[in-house]
């Protein structure tokens, strides 16, 4: 099953950003879109929960918009 932009963008609603999710672009950095550190972690624990992979946390940093996540995860 490839992972789609929508069901990155529907596990980021469930995570309860402050953010109008509509608005985040893919391919921008989502911290400058205005979602926080604890937000971040937050939805990188339930991308791993979610979808069975394992994240290191140096891996992080780099994975710092919704297109890469999406490459990683896929």
């Amino acid at each position: 099953m490839k992972v789609k932009v929508e069901d990155i963008l529907e596990l980021i609603k469930e995570t309860g950003v402050l953010v109008d999710v509509n608005t985040l672009k893919s391919d921008k950095i989502l911290s400058d879109q205005g979602i926080d550190s604890l937000d971040i972690a937050n939805i990188f624990l339930n991308i791993q929960e979610k979808y069975d992979v394992v994240i290191p946390i140096e891996k992080t940093q780099e994975l710092n918009s919704i297109d890469k996540i999406l490459d990683y995860i896929n």
